[in-house]
């Protein structure tokens, strides 16, 4: 297989189940499967649920759920909120360049 990117299609049927993966080994270069349970490995120690992972340019690591929380549940965003009560919820000062509120339509 070529590292660049491409899978067989053979691969992906062949030995793969749901919530089952493709992890690139360096070691064996070839696209092994695996569990969706392997990339908690990759996961900074104290992630919790909720919080959303960035990359510093060394390593991942997560927001505070008092910066940037998901709620996966209710689908909604809180910005410096952990508690959104809409889509997305700000806690703060919103800086925008426009703002087009429901029904408006710009031509």
């Amino acid at each position: 297989m070529e590292r660049q990117g491409r899978i067989h299609k053979k691969t992906l049927l062949d030995g793969t189940v749901t919530n089952q993966i493709l992890i690139w080994n360096d070691t064996t270069e070839a696209w092994e499967v695996g569990n969706l349970s392997d990339l908690t490995a990759i996961l900074p120690a104290g992630t919790a649920a909720g919080q959303m992972l960035f990359w510093t340019g060394a390593a991942w690591t997560y927001t505070e759920t008092t910066e940037l929380k998901w709620d996966d549940i209710n689908k909604r965003v809180g910005v410096k909120n952990s508690s959104p009560t809409s889509e997305l919820d700000v806690t703060g000062t919103v800086t925008m360049t426009r703002l087009l509120a429901g029904g408006v339509n710009e031509s």
